[in-house]
């Protein structure tokens, strides 16, 4: 880690954390769901904790929002975010 005072999880821990509070989320009877991304890296395991949620709750509704060409984080990478 470059910086100091930093903590880190591992991306499996991530993914299995995201989709748990999407399932708890869909449980309660919310049917859309807006995560938010704020790190270019995390693209990959959001994307996988929401279909991972959408497999175990069919009610979800799984629509990507494509980011806007000038939002950017701070490393350089695009934002997204998934309904």
């Amino acid at each position: 880690m470059d910086f100091h005072g930093t903590l880190t999880i591992g991306w499996d821990t991530f993914i299995r954390y995201v989709r748990d509070i999407c399932c708890s989320l869909a449980h309660h009877g919310f049917t859309r769901i807006l995560i938010v991304n704020g790190h270019g890296s995390n693209e990959s395991p959001l994307d996988l904790s929401a279909r991972l949620s959408n497999v175990e709750y069919r009610e979800l509704k799984e629509t990507p929002i494509p980011p806007r060409r000038d939002q950017h984080d701070n490393h350089g990478q695009r934002n997204t975010a998934w309904t």
